[in-house]
């Protein structure tokens, strides 16, 4: 089953012309069970507390993805190291565009707010930035470090 999961996955990225997964150990965890019901398009792109991606995998062992507690625990590692939020007191524009989703204003408003003032002690202070939207903010709070 997870031979037919690993090539239904392969195939999928090959196909689409997607990104390819970072190695490491856990990747094969991601490519296998995780491939059963989703392609690698679901990870790429995202970028996460290591608490979100607990959850997120918590959430598909309960939905039914077949993983052992020692897979689990090495996928959510790999998904924390791989794809880690985006830390936004050292995030170039470029950066803070893509890993956040955030408007071309919205980046320079963050840009210039953190040039004024200096480093975000935390997330009070990020979410007073004039010109981001607020509740866009909010959906995106697991995708920031600082």
């Amino acid at each position: 089953m997870r031979i037919v999961s690993l090539l239904i996955c392969l195939s999928f990225v090959s196909a689409g012309g997607a990104q390819t997964l970072p190695a490491g150990k856990g990747k094969e965890i991601l490519e296998g069970p995780c491939a059963e019901c989703h392609g690698a398009d679901e990870v790429l792109g995202r970028t996460w507390t290591a608490d979100r991606w607990r959850k997120v995998v918590v959430q598909m062992v309960n939905k039914g993805a077949t993983l052992t507690a020692e897979e689990t625990t090495t996928l959510i590692d790999y998904l924390a190291a791989n794809f880690p939020p985006i830390n936004v007191n050292k995030a170039t524009a470029a950066e803070l565009q893509k890993g956040l989703q955030l408007s071309d204003a919205e980046v320079a408003a963050v840009v210039r707010y953190r040039d004024m003032h200096g480093n975000f002690k935390d997330w009070d202070d990020f979410r007073r930035v004039p010109g981001v939207n607020a509740a866009k903010l909010e959906g995106i709070k697991d995708s920031v470090a600082f």
